[in-house]
């Protein structure tokens, strides 16, 4: 049987092989009840000045800021007068 073009060789994708890591750590929190202790537990840490706490509620709630790449990618070069590059 050969390749029909336009047609995907794995139409449903590769198969999960288990839960992500992150799933796996929430299942446990929720069994436990640490999920808010954990979460009081970071802001109290940000609150003392640890940066990487404040980096990961920052992160958790704005979203992690974009590289110079991704910035330089989106640019109009336009928009800066730059329609030569």
């Amino acid at each position: 049987m050969g390749w029909v073009k336009g047609q995907s060789g794995n139409p449903h994708g590769r198969p999960r092989t288990g839960r992500a890591f992150a799933e796996a750590l929430r299942a446990v929190g929720d069994e436990n009840g640490n999920l808010e202790e954990v979460a009081r537990k970071v802001w109290e840490l940000a609150r003392t000045g640890d940066m990487r706490a404040i980096a990961l509620i920052a992160e958790r709630l704005d979203g992690r800021p974009r590289s110079y790449g991704e910035a330089k990618e989106e640019r109009n070069d336009e928009e800066f007068g730059l329609g030569f590059m």
